[in-house]
């Protein structure tokens, strides 16, 4: 895998978010594409007023986080996006990180449809001409895109992937409060709601936690063999980070299961009332989009 350049600061290149405590550090919501991220940012935005948040998707384009005016960077508690590990080095304040990971065939599957039938993205007419197999083989795929976006921008020199993933999981280690999985999605909204201190975490169920073995039904094994070789970093890093949060689990307090169950039967009461609201919100969206 190419190593990211390492990077140093100046004075000039550090973004003023205000004078804060320890309690008051800046969370910042590192979004792995196709990791349950859209899911997370609609909580998100339940647990936190709008100027309470920014998003912007690149490192290179932290400079609009910059162009706010200061009281409003001040009154920031929360940053998001798809961006590289390495904001914090940027930022006045501490920092604190949370992230989801995705089983990587399941996600790289996930990303080859979503760039097929999203005619928005840069790569569409690229990618929908390709089959999957030739998607994978291609630089277009990104292979092992969650080891380099956790590597990111990293200052530690790193010359073989045994060295990448040695500092992916010191850093996941040292700077993140949750390290979440897609296909533990209950579990992962309790540590979120215990680590930032969370309302009850609300969502509909739908798309959230695919079963792995579905989502390969219908492909070939060769080919899944394929993006297993590719991914390899970020099959080793996932089976590191299930085993991480398996412990975590463990060594959670007695009545874990208890509030778990109690958070999905809230969740469960909740969705008449978030479906209802989505398909009012989807049609008014259609119908402005008329005028």
């Amino acid at each position: 895998m190419e190593t990211p350049a390492s990077f140093s600061l100046s004075n000039s290149e550090i973004i003023d978010l205000g004078q804060r405590s320890h309690d008051e550090q800046i969370i910042i919501f590192l979004h792995i594409p196709k990791a349950g991220g859209t899911t997370i940012n609609g909580i998100i935005n339940q647990q936190y007023r709008k100027n309470c948040t920014f998003r912007f998707d690149g490192i290179e384009n932290r400079y609009k986080l910059a162009e706010l005016e200061q009281y409003q960077r001040s009154k920031l508690k929360l940053i998001r996006g798809h961006f590289a590990f390495g904001l914090h080095e940027f930022l006045s304040c501490p920092a604190k990180y949370f992230t989801l990971l995705r089983n990587p065939v399941s996600r790289t599957i996930s990303h080859y449809n979503y760039l097929c039938r999203s005619s928005s993205l840069p790569n569409h007419e690229k990618v929908k001409e390709m089959s999957l197999k030739n998607y994978i083989l291609s630089d277009l795929s990104n292979n092992n895109l969650q080891t380099k976006m956790l590597f990111g921008l990293s200052n530690v020199p790193a010359y073989s992937d045994e060295e990448i993933l040695t500092t992916v999981k010191q850093n996941l280690e040292n700077q993140f409060s949750v390290v979440g999985l897609v296909e533990r999605f209950d579990e992962t909204l309790f540590f979120l709601k215990q680590a930032f201190n969370w309302r009850v975490p609300l969502y509909i169920q739908q798309n959230i936690t695919p079963q792995h073995q579905h989502i390969q039904n219908n492909v070939d094994n060769n080919i899944i063999d394929i993006i297993k070789e590719k991914n390899s970093l970020d099959l080793e890093l996932y089976e590191y980070a299930q085993k991480q949060f398996e412990h975590q689990i463990a060594e959670s307090k007695k009545d874990f299961y208890q509030n778990l169950e109690r958070q999905k039967r809230i969740n469960q009461l909740y969705q008449p009332f978030g479906s209802t609201y989505n398909l009012a919100r989807h049609f008014m969206l259609k119908q402005l989009k008329k005028f």
